[in-house]
């Protein structure tokens, strides 16, 4: 039996990633997200970070509320995911490596635009 990954790797990371950056596209709190999901604000939170295991339940309720399709946000992951085993860079960052980067200003205009970044919005 293949171990589980951790929930800062692999295809969880890439979901995790997918939402948020739908998340940000649509112009979505978390607490907003949260409500229209029906998943508590707690356990959204370690969801989009990563920090914990996005199950399929809970990936339909979030597809749902962001009114897409579970099949395509989890095609948009794999090919994310696919870009950075390619790559071999950081598509995917893991939750260590997330943490970090949040320690440092953003430094120009495009960052603050990128849809793909970890937010602790309210």
């Amino acid at each position: 039996m293949t171990p589980v990954a951790r929930p800062d790797e692999g295809l969880n990371a890439a979901v995790a990633a997918e939402l948020r950056a739908e998340r940000a596209a649509k112009d979505l709190t978390t607490k907003e997200l949260s409500a229209l999901a029906g998943i508590p604000y707690a356990s959204l939170r370690r969801y989009l970070g990563a920090e914990r295991h996005i199950d399929v339940a809970t990936v339909a309720a979030l597809c749902g509320a962001l009114g897409l399709e579970a099949g395509e946000l989890v095609a948009r992951a794999s090919d994310r995911l696919e870009r950075a085993r390619r790559s071999d860079g950081d598509d995917v960052p893991t939750l260590g490596q997330r943490r970090r980067q949040r320690s440092y200003p953003i430094l120009d205009d495009e960052a603050a635009r990128d849809p793909h970044a970890v937010t602790d919005d309210e």
